[in-house]
């Protein structure tokens, strides 16, 4: 890919799983985003995702969800992508990544990672107004580790400033 002039920060680099020598500080010199898919990276049971090489090089990783082919079926549950469980995988995987850190890996990093940076995966001005609420009544300092943690629905949603979604109760 760097001989034929295709990275750069327009490239999205999927998996990444399996890294050559210097591929990390490559990808970071070339401003490539990396798309890590916990769930999927652990039914082909891959090596360890190389995290700490990829962000200690300056990659900008990011969280994603493959496919329901590659998702372990666990009886009695529906098949569904879904964030929320790539942050659980993640964070069972990597457990000194702190649950801030994965959280702005599946939002802000997402962003800057589809050149949305300011755009969206955030709360400021000028950026969608897009957002969800989850059930939460914990302190404030567990926030981060409550939404890494989630599992259920959300409570409600906003879509380009408008309420999609509104928990009956």
């Amino acid at each position: 890919l760097e001989k034929a002039g295709a990275l750069g920060k327009n490239l999205l680099a999927v998996h990444a799983n399996y890294l050559a020598h210097g591929d990390a500080r490559l990808l970071a010199k070339r401003n490539v985003s990396v798309v890590h898919c916990p769930r999927s990276h652990e039914f082909f049971s891959h090596r360890e995702f190389p995290f700490d090489e990829l962000t200690k090089a300056g990659v900008n990783v990011c969280l994603g969800t493959d496919s329901l082919a590659t998702v372990k079926k666990t009886r009695g549950k529906k098949l569904e992508l879904n964030l929320f469980s790539e942050m659980r995988t993640f964070a069972k995987k990597h457990p000194g990544v702190p649950p801030e850190t994965i959280l702005q890996m599946a939002t802000a990093d997402g962003a800057r990672g589809l050149n949305l940076a300011g755009q969206t995966g955030e709360l400021s001005p000028n950026a969608l107004a897009d957002l969800i609420a989850i059930p939460f009544s914990g302190k404030v300092s567990s926030a981060f580790d409550a939404v890494v943690q989630h599992k259920g629905n959300v409570s409600t949603s906003m879509i380009d400033g408008h309420w999609e979604i509104k928990s009956a109760g």
